[in-house]
């Protein structure tokens, strides 16, 4: 079996997000879509699609999750078969706030594993709901005032209570942007790829009817 190495980043998000993941080159899509929810760190509240080439909207291949769609589901799709002759694939989340990542192969080796690893990453996670890549910044750009000593008020203290709730500003906006390595490799290696959507209590994928 061929071991891949991925690197994904989120496209165009400034601070930079990125993660490094090692999978099995037969890992079905639906099993990477998990594995990059927890590398990630979304919570999977939104549909996903995979596309082949460098950009999802301009893919000559893609694979949705919902069944309604034209385009081909992901269901029973393993990585390999979706790379094709490839190097790259891209992952959209939130069909709304329109979540791009890249994923690139970045090494292969020959080996089996059962389970995901974490070999690095940069950036913490948008928020869930921030308002894609431009809501993402302006919340960045609060959170930085507030680390400075600002303390939030009209529009920043409002958003920061609708994404992340109550509390510490200061402890809000280190979590928000600093990024956790310890906690996602925990959460990767508690379960095989194939059983982490049940960990997060995902048996049946929401997005399918």
């Amino acid at each position: 079996m061929t071991i891949l190495d991925l690197h994904v980043t989120l496209v165009d998000c400034e601070p930079a997000v990125w993660r490094e993941v090692r999978v099995p080159s037969d890992v079905l899509l639906t099993d990477l879509h998990q594995v990059l929810q927890v590398a990630m760190g979304w919570e999977d509240k939104h549909p996903h699609g995979f596309g082949r080439g460098e950009s999802y909207w301009t893919a000559s291949a893609r694979w949705l999750l919902e069944p309604a769609s034209e385009e081909a589901e992901e269901r029973g799709v393993t990585l390999e078969d979706a790379l094709g002759e490839g190097t790259v694939l891209t992952y959209l989340y939130d069909m709304g706030d329109d979540w791009e990542h890249r994923v690139a192969v970045a090494g292969t080796a020959e080996g089996t594993t059962a389970h995901a690893e974490l070999l690095c990453g940069q950036g913490a996670c948008p928020p869930e709901d921030s308002g894609g890549i431009f809501g993402f910044a302006e919340l960045v750009a609060a959170l930085r005032r507030v680390q400075a000593g600002e303390e939030p008020d009209g529009w920043d203290a409002d958003r920061l209570h609708h994404l992340v709730g109550d509390g510490d500003a200061h402890e809000l906006a280190t979590k928000l942007l600093d990024f956790d390595d310890v906690a996602v490799s925990t959460e990767l290696e508690s379960a095989p790829i194939t059983e982490l959507g049940s960990l997060r209590g995902q048996d049946e994928d929401p997005h399918f009817p």
